[in-house]
C-alpha cells in the first residue's frame, strides 16, 4: 500500500499517475469486491466500512481538486505596490 503523503500527492502505479482520487476510487472497489467475497457478516461489515471511508476521502479529494483548478474570484487579488 502506498505511503499516505505520496498518496495525496498522486503515486505512479503501473507505469501511469494516479491522482488520489484514482486512487481512493481503487481502493473502494477492492474492499467492495473483498465484501462480496467473504462469508462472515462481521468480515463484511468491516470492509464496507472501509468502503465508505475510502469514498469519503475520495470526495474529499475531488472537492479539493475543483477548488484548487478554480480561478480566484474578482477582486480578492491585492495589487502589490512597490515603494522606492
Amino acid at each position: 500500500m502506498p505511503h499516505p503523503v505520496r498518496a495525496a500527492a498522486g503515486v505512479i502505479q503501473g507505469g501511469q499517475r494516479m491522482t488520489s482520487t484514482d486512487l481512493f476510487q481503487q481502493r473502494a472497489y477492492e474492499c467492495r469486491r473483498l465484501a462480496a467475497a467473504t462469508r462472515k457478516g462481521s468480515d463484511r461489515a468491516f470492509w464496507l466500512g472501509l468502503v465508505e471511508r475510502w469514498e469519503a476521502l475520495e470526495s474529499r479529494s475531488a472537492r479539493q481538486q475543483h477548488y484548487l483548478r478554480q480561478d480566484p474570484p474578482p477582486g480578492n487579488l491585492r495589487k502589490r505596490t512597490t515603494r522606492g
